[in-house]
């Protein structure tokens, strides 16, 4: 049997859903000691949870009451879902945390994928004032060329432990541009990012000269955690890090892009956002300009390449060149 990651090694924001989620599948409730138990929860911090679900806006009733409920029975306190009295806005809840999970679908077969197939019969229980027939048809979602981590859950379960407690962890890897296999003995794992429908383990070794590293998990082939902990950086943020770059790679030099499309893409460019310095207009001819200040260029290439001669590079002169080429010897693959 699969190992799952306890409940008591979950953020708070993983115990909120899985709460709710517990909340959902019982109408009848769950008990509070139950919950307190397999969160390990205090009961101060306990109420607090209880308030932070009373607090999301799509969780109320007609007439703007708290739907999750604190309530006795025989003695015994439980935290329940009302049901038969879910205003419009609940709709949108469901619908959003139905989306959400089934984004997460590509999971499926490890420990973090979360199934579906009991939401309708769930929904029909909360006797919810909204139709939640066919629901996995109302509310579809499609992973764009998701990765398969059938076999990687132990991996996956190894890593997601590791993040959560802040312990070091032995890494074997292999890349994928050289094929060469490298260790990270006491690698300390700060976050496990998803990216494009996969998933990549963001940290750093000691004594490493390459500094923060961002390894993918189908690519860790094997990984084994080790007893000692490690403080996790208070100057830290993913976010920052991946912020300049496009995509997840980073590049230390910065790069002022401007890129044209032509007027026949202008509803396709206009209405996406591409980064947090990007700056669209329109131009007197239809055309779209888009620019932006980002490094590690070579992952510009194969999205500017996606447009085809929709989009051309006016700069920088570095990108420009890397694009003929690609171009050059794509077009020699045709040749008759």
């Amino acid at each position: 049997m699969k190992k799952r990651l306890s409940p008591s090694h979950l953020t708070h924001g993983q115990k909120l859903a899985s709460i709710l989620l517990r909340l959902i599948n019982a109408p009848s409730g769950v008990s509070v000691a139950d919950l307190r138990g397999d969160y390990s929860l205090e009961e101060r911090t306990f109420r607090n949870y209880i308030r932070d679900l009373q607090n999301i806006p799509s969780l109320v009733d007609e007439n703007g009451g708290p739907l999750v409920v604190k309530e006795k029975e025989n003695g015994v306190a439980y935290l329940r879902l009302k049901t038969g009295v879910i205003g419009d806005g609940t709709a949108e809840f469901f619908a959003s945390f139905y989306m959400a999970s089934s984004l997460m679908s590509y999971l499926a077969g490890t420990g973090m994928h979360l199934p579906l197939d009991n939401w309708e019969k769930t929904l029909r229980k909360n006797r919810l004032k909204f139709p939640v027939n066919h629901l996995d048809k109302k509310i579809h979602s499609v992973a764009e060329l998701p990765k398969d981590y059938s076999g990687k859950d132990e991996v996956l379960r190894i890593a997601l432990r590791a993040v959560l407690d802040q312990r070091r962890v032995n890494i074997t890897y292999k890349s994928a541009s050289s094929g060469k296999t490298s260790r990270h003995d006491g690698f300390m794992p700060y976050t496990l990012m998803q990216y494009r429908f996969g998933l990549y383990v963001i940290g750093r070794s000691d004594g490493k000269q390459d500094g923060i590293l961002t390894l993918s998990v189908d690519r860790i082939q094997k990984i084994a955690i080790r007893p000692e902990k490690f403080h996790y950086p208070s100057d830290y943020s993913p976010a920052a890090i991946h912020g300049d770059g496009w995509g997840i790679m980073r590049g230390g030099k910065l790069h002022h892009v401007e890129i044209l499309f032509d007027a026949s893409e202008e509803a396709y460019v206009m209405e996406r956002k591409y980064h947090k310095s990007a700056k669209l207009r329109r131009l007197a001819n239809g055309d779209v300009r888009l620019t932006m200040t980002v490094g590690a260029l070579e992952q510009l290439v194969p999205w500017v390449l996606s447009w085809g001669y929709r989009a051309r590079v006016v700069g920088p002169m570095e990108l420009v060149e890397t694009i003929k080429k690609e171009i050059a010897e794509l077009a020699g693959k045709y040749r008759v």
